[in-house]
Formats: C-alpha cells, sequence, structure tokens
C-alpha cells in the first residue's frame, strides 16, 4: 500500500501545498500503520483496517517515540507495556490525542486520493480513510483539551535565568545579572503567552511584523 509514499510527499512539497515541517511529520504515518497494523497490500485496506489503525495508535502514550522509558520498544510492544501498569499509573498516563490520530488519518485521505488521481489504484472507489475522522470539540467542549500550565510551572518558567537574569549570554542557565532578549528569550515567551506552535514562531521573520498606530499609540501585531 505504501509503495508510492515518497512520491506522494515529494508531490506536495513541489505543488507547496505542505509546509517543510508538515512533510516530515506525515512521515510517522507509515511508519505508524505498518508497525500497528502491517505492511498490507491496496486490497486489505479498509474501514475495519483504517478503524483497527485509529484504535490501536489512541492507546499509545503522547510522547511515546521521545520518551526515553519506552526504550526501543515497537509501538505494539509499548501498548502491550501499557497495558500491564496499574490501575494508577493509567490514570496518570496521557495518552495519544484524537487530534493527532485525525492527523495521521488526514494524511492517509490524502494519499488514496493521490493514488486515484495518479492511476495507481483504480477509480470510482469509495476513500476508506474519510470516515475516521473524529469531528474537534468547539466552545465549552474544547476548554480542557489542551489544559493551561499550572501555576508553580508559570512561576519556574517566568523566574528561570533567561528572564530574570543569567550569567552571561553562553551561560544561560546560571543565575546572574545579564537579560539577553535574543531568539531564545522570545520565542518561549511567545508560545507561552500565545499559544502558537514552535515552527510557526521560528519561522517569523523581520518583515511578519505590522505596525499600526492605534489612540492607544502604536502597536505591533506578529503576522502568524
Amino acid at each position: 500500500f505504501f509503495a508510492h509514499w515518497d512520491e506522494f510527499i515529494a508531490t506536495k512539497k513541489s505543488d507547496q501545498k505542505w509546509k517543510r515541517d508538515t512533510a516530515s511529520g506525515a512521515e510517522a504515518t507509515p511508519r505508524l500503520f505498518k508497525a500497528l497494523i502491517g505492511n498490507l497490500p491496496f486490497a486489505r485496506i479498509d474501514g475495519d483496517i483504517v478503524g483497527r489503525f485509529r484504535r490501536e495508535y489512541l492507546k499509545l502514550p503522547f510522547n511515546y517515540f521521545h520518551d526515553e522509558k519506552w526504550g526501543k520498544l515497537t509501538p505494539k510492544q509499548v501498548i502491550a507495556a501499557v497495558e500491564k501498569l496499574d490501575a494508577d499509573a493509567k490514570k496518570q498516563l496521557r495518552l495519544a490525542s484524537t487530534t493527532t490520530a485525525n492527523k495521521h488519518v488526514t494524511n492517509l485521505v490524502g494519499y488514496w486520493d493521490h493514488l486515484v488521481l495518479h492511476a495507481k489504484i483504480p477509480r470510482g472507489l469509495d476513500n476508506p480513510f474519510r470516515g475516521h475522522l473524529t469531528a474537534r470539540p468547539r466552545g465549552r467542549a474544547a476548554r480542557d483539551e489542551h489544559p493551561m500550565w499550572p501555576a508553580d510551572l508559570d512561576n519556574v518558567f517566568f523566574t528561570s535565568p533567561l528572564y530574570s537574569g543569567c550569567k552571561s549570554i553562553f551561560r544561560r542557565g546560571m543565575h546572574g545579572e545579564e537579560i539577553h532578549r535574543d531568539a531564545l528569550f522570545w520565542v518561549p515567551l511567545f508560545g507561552r503567552l500565545m499559544g502558537v506552535r514552535e515552527d510557526e514562531i521560528c519561522g517569523r521573520m523581520v518583515g511578519d511584523i505590522d505596525w499600526v498606530d492605534t489612540e492607544m499609540g502604536r502597536l505591533s501585531f506578529l503576522k502568524i
């Protein structure tokens, strides 16, 4: 099924429909699908397989791939390890979100459409991935989807040497009397106060700042 995945990614990049970080993030999709379901032939992909992929993915810890705790375990081995945890440990464990699951399914929706468009598979077949996207909560239901930091983490963040004063520009982690307002200063601050993603901040240029004259004075706005 994934024989043409590299071509799909290259097409998205050349058509400029995906940002560079979107393409790199999408590389996890076939890896996860193969690990949780298998490297199946096209004819085996149906709604039952897609539903199983989504259910299995949502059993994974949200950061399992980068967490040293899971070491070099495969996704299936991680799920097995999670299932062996006691009730209290499971309750404290943060699992993969439906939002991220939607991203993987969306990638696969696009891949199926790519295969049809480029005559890799027969036309007229229903895309089995389309029916497996979960609607995102809105309004009051969305309040707890991305919980804010607790007060103690806010205190640690804003009293760190980066903002309260560091030893030198090369020793940011040591307390001192110097504050250097460069990218290391502003990027975490924008992320904390604006809630935008890392790539959205780090990709900004000077030209992305707009100055607007208002009754309160001249204000600057960062275009994201």
